[in-house]
């Protein structure tokens, strides 16, 4: 049954469709097995201002881990990174599609982040954004990826 499972998770995961995203520059940590970036199929990704980026991970636990953590690194160039809290989207943990924490070496999870862009960031912003999903008891890394945003005109709403 485990080899089936395991399998299916595999073939699941190979099937996914996936945004090619950069490895972290800033942050360390390994890439996920897939990324799909709702909306982008390629960099940078082009985000409506106002609009949230919602990103489907998965990736496999290297080791046994009962609590993550998510950190979001922000790039405007030319100034420096600075954190950007991610608030209750923090906690990786309440955000898995296929577990539960705490999770078992080796299995494969799937993983579902919701990116607020702030309402500050204009019409025509560039940046790049890690996120750097973290053991929060070894304080080591899980996964990490860097990805490209251009914000464009906010989508009309329709009344």
């Amino acid at each position: 049954m485990f080899r089936f499972v395991l399998l299916f998770s595999v073939v699941a995961v190979i099937n996914v469709q996936s945004t090619p995203v950069d490895q972290c520059t800033y942050e360390s940590g390994p890439l996920p097995i897939s990324t799909d970036i709702e909306g982008c199929s390629s960099l940078p990704c082009i985000v409506p201002q106002y609009q949230d980026a919602v990103i489907h991970m998965a990736f496999r636990a290297r080791n046994d881990i009962k609590s993550m953590r998510t950190y979001e690194t922000v790039f405007f160039p030319p100034g420096p990174p600075y954190g950007y809290p991610l608030i209750e989207n923090a906690e990786t943990c309440n955000f898995l599609r296929n577990a539960k924490c705490p999770i078992q070496q080796d299995d494969i999870v799937h993983y579902t982040l919701k990116v607020p862009l702030h309402p500050s960031f204009p019409k025509g912003s560039k940046f790049a954004l890690e996120f750097k999903i973290e053991d929060s008891e070894r304080l080591s890394p899980v996964a990490c990826i860097r990805v490209r945003f251009n914000i464009v005109d906010p989508v009309p709403v329709l009344d």
